[in-house]
């Protein structure tokens, strides 16, 4: 017979799933001195894919307060990435090209110890921090979230909130519930990765810490250093390239078309027993927000990890939830904030989104034409993938991404919400609603 359920508890907001959105979100709160829980299944640290960091987020780490730790801590400095093509030549794109006052530094990171991170920053600040807890159900007043009911620690709950975030990422809670998350049918690839450890140093034809993309044949690898003498390689190939084979099998054959990548991993251990699978994870939810809740990070929107932005849009949507919902227990009107809120990400992860688009048939997924595919200079292009995907309208590359029609995601048209979030200064607005996307008022979606 289950435990009887508790006395709720209340507080400000519950926020569901703590990873890079969840916590960020949630630490901010607990810093601005609200009253806000976390919740999530897993206990922590736990295991997670995505270690590649992008420049624009070391700025939005030093804001948070957390680029001291991350320096200092066990994490790989990315000083450069490394495109590297079938015949062992390659290019490197190093960060000092991009334009003046922007950060030239990244990070590789072993995301079980990342995420522990933010969420320790989060339960020091004051969150109320329950791991191993798994939401059973959610509570609604008419149209409206008001709640979580969880098991933890052998008992049932039932917490109350005025907002309740949605940052479970995958499960993606709410938007399963409400059934908003819509798959994307273009972006229909098959990620099959493996870590080495007891690499032979001498095998490394790579500048240290450098990510390596390789791209081929219609797939495309990723090598990432983990320190600790581990990587990280991954090969992302469309989802009909696997039906019915061996993924082991398919990993080897492009493993060994990539020359430099296959040199450095030579003589070194396995860490999996076998390789690892993601398969058709790209999708988005055309609203993020509605009565009583927010939709954060990987639980709204997934991209394909060619441009490594997955872990940055994740915190700087968790950064703009804390900020909206401050806004709402400040008096700000709900319904206001919630479209700033939505207008933010989607503004984000549609210019993610149409890079990945310009990537695979702009590019028809060749490395080597990346460069050159875009207008503007090297640095602005650099920059574009570094992570200002919040561009202001002269920013030539976003300029040219949004004219594209044909890689509109979102069904819906809404306000971008340009100048960058992350170095402020640098844009003459902030937030400002600007003309609509592109995107048709009634179409077909692409998910």
């Amino acid at each position: 017979m289950s435990s009887p359920v508790q006395t709720p508890d209340t507080f400000d907001a519950i926020v569901v799933g703590a990873g890079p959105a969840g916590a960020t979100c949630a630490g901010i709160m607990a810093r601005q001195g609200h009253a806000v829980l976390v919740l999530d299944k897993a206990s922590f640290p736990r295991f997670h894919i995505g270690e590649s960091l992008v420049p624009y987020l070391t700025q939005a780490l030093a804001t948070l307060g957390l680029l001291e730790q991350v320096e200092g801590g066990p994490y790989v400095h990315k000083h450069g990435v490394e495109l590297t093509f079938p015949d062992g030549s390659f290019q490197r794109a190093e960060f000092a090209a991009l334009p003046p006052g922007l950060r030239p530094l990244a990070f590789n990171v072993d995301r079980a110890a990342f995420d522990k991170l933010l969420l320790e920053t989060c339960a020091r600040a004051g969150g109320h921090v329950r791991t191993g807890a798994e939401v059973t159900r959610v509570l609604f007043e008419g149209e409206r979230i008001v709640g979580v009911e969880y098991a933890h620690a052998g008992r049932r709950h039932v917490a109350r909130a005025r907002i309740v975030v949605d940052a479970s990422g995958r499960a993606g809670l709410l938007a399963r519930q409400l059934k908003l998350r819509k798959r994307n049918a273009r972006l229909r690839r098959v990620a099959i990765f493996q870590q080495f450890r007891d690499l032979i140093p001498e095998n490394n034809p790579s500048a240290e810490g450098d990510l390596v993309l390789s791209s081929h044949d219609g797939a495309w690898l990723w090598g990432i250093p983990l320190g600790a003498g581990r990587l990280s390689v991954g090969v992302v190939v469309p989802s009909a390239a696997l039906q019915g084979g061996d993924p082991q099998a398919l990993f080897t054959t492009h493993l060994g078309l990539t020359p430099r990548l296959a040199r450095r991993v030579a003589g070194a251990t396995p860490v999996f027993e076998g390789v690892k699978i993601e398969a058709d994870y790209c999708y988005h939810a055309e609203r993020l927000g509605g009565p009583g809740y927010l939709i954060a990070g990987d639980a709204g929107c997934f991209v394909d990890p060619m441009f490594s932005g997955g872990v940055y849009l994740s915190v700087l949507s968790g950064m703009r939830a804390a900020e909206v919902i401050d806004d709402m227990l400040d008096g700000r009107e709900e319904v206001e904030a919630r479209v700033h809120f939505e207008r933010f990400c989607k503004t984000g992860y549609d210019s993610y989104f149409r890079l990945l688009y310009a990537f695979y048939s702009g590019c028809d997924g060749d490395l080597a034409r990346v460069f050159d595919f875009f207008p503007g200079d090297f640095p602005t292009v650099l920059q574009t993938l570094s992570g200002d995907f919040w561009g202001d309208p002269d920013q030539p590359v976003l300029s040219f991404l949004r004219e594209r029609r044909e890689w509109d995601t979102f069904e819906e048209p809404f306000d971008l919400a340009l100048g960058c979030p992350v170095y402020p200064e640098r844009s003459d607005e902030r937030g400002v609603a600007a003309s609509p996307t592109p995107g048709p008022a009634v179409a077909a979606c692409a998910a």
